[in-house]
């Protein structure tokens, strides 16, 4: 997904998102975690209303404490619970529906897993799918979780989004470019998030 954000703002989500990935690991819950924020994720998408109350610096940390005790304790984990408290206490609930996006990256990077979009003219059956995902696999290094895009307006074959990143998913040699530039932004991911987490207590 392509993003104009400032970049610290990023580097803030994605430090929450690994922490959070840290306690769910600890807890031994990554998968049931994982479910919890996909669906929180489903939430805010289609509650902008509900994002905007969260986001709310005219509310004081108290209300919206009591409003994500209200909606949310008899709906998510008490890990998660813990962990949206802690945003709001920290005046960091803005980030939520990006760091929910870096979790679910994180999460799939922990499981060498990556979420390819394909554009395709007509939806692939079962078959093409998982050749399609294969393919793409072994050109990435990475097990593609792969989600269709019916676009009726292309001719034909395939354009993939892979990250921020658009192929044509014939050229094989752009994934291999590609892979290459994943594995040195992934290093420098990890040396800016790895510089950064003596001051989680900060953010």
């Amino acid at each position: 997904m392509a993003t104009d954000q400032n970049p610290v703002i990023e580097s803030v989500q994605s430090v929450y998102a690994l922490a959070l990935l840290e306690l769910a690991n600890e807890a031994g819950s990554i998968d049931a975690v994982a479910a919890e924020i996909q669906q929180l994720g489903e939430v805010l998408e289609q509650s902008p209303d509900l994002v905007a109350l969260l986001e709310s610096r005219v509310l004081s940390v108290q209300d919206r404490a009591g409003i994500i005790d209200r909606i949310f304790k008899p709906r998510v984990s008490d890990l998660l619970f813990r962990f949206l408290q802690v945003l709001n206490l920290k005046n960091r609930l803005n980030i939520l529906p990006g760091m929910i996006v870096a979790y679910r990256q994180a999460n799939q990077t922990h499981f060498g897993q990556i979420e390819v979009e394909a554009f395709v003219a007509q939806a692939l059956d079962a078959e093409q799918e998982s050749q399609v995902a294969a393919r793409l696999s072994k050109a990435i290094g990475r097990t593609v979780i792969l989600r269709q895009r019916v676009d009726p307006d292309l001719l034909g074959g395939l354009k993939l989004r892979i990250g921020d990143e658009i192929v044509d998913g014939s050229v094989v040699a752009q994934l291999r470019i590609l892979r290459e530039k994943m594995i040195v932004s992934g290093r420098k991911k990890a040396a800016e998030i790895a510089a950064a987490m003596p001051n989680v207590a900060a953010v």
